[in-house]
Formats: structure tokens, sequence, C-alpha cells
């Protein structure tokens, strides 16, 4: 098994294991891993420094398609803007990063 199918295979252990949180995107329900969401950090996107407030790893199972930053998702029922999304180096997930929707 390589890494990429490794990787997917224990994200999906790990969802079913936390009873499958989901969030919205898109007017979908999607399967993720969400950060501890009362963590807020600084995270620089195009030259800016911005509040991250939760970070989603989602797998490329559930989500083939790069998230648009910019676009909206609700968690939790709490609406977020993904201000950056990035693929670590298997290729298996996304990682998106996101920021309260009503910040600026």
């Amino acid at each position: 098994m390589g890494l990429k199918a490794f990787l997917d295979s224990a994200l999906s252990e790990f969802e079913k294991d936390h009873d499958d949180p989901s969030f919205t995107y898109d007017g979908e329900s999607l399967s993720c891993i969400p950060s501890n969401e009362s963590n807020s950090m600084p995270l620089q996107v195009d030259g800016f420094l911005i509040e991250i407030d939760l970070t989603l790893i989602v797998r490329k199972a559930v989500l083939p398609e790069k998230p648009i930053a910019g676009k909206k998702i609700t968690y939790n029922g709490k609406e977020y803007r993904i201000a950056r999304v990035t693929e670590p180096a298997a290729g298996s997930h996304w990682e998106i990063a996101l920021k309260d929707a009503n910040q600026g």
C-alpha cells in the first residue's frame, strides 16, 4: 500500500471513530477532520496576516477538486470563509484554513 492510500485509509478511520464530523461546501455535506475551533492562529495569506479560526482536513476521496479560496463553508452551524488550501506532499487530502466569514 502506498503512502497516499495509507493516509486516506487512516483519515477515513479517524472520521468514523469521531462520529463522522462534516461540513457543508457548495451545498454538499462532506466528511472532515476538524482542528480545535477555539485556537485562533495567525497565518500569512497573500502578504496579509489573518487569524485562522479553524482548519479542516478533507480527504481527496471526499472532495477531489481543490476548494476555492474565498468561498464559504459551514461547520457546526457557523459560517467560515476559506483563507487558504494546501495539499501535503502525499496528495491524500486538503488542509483547508478557515476564518470567520464576517472578518474582512
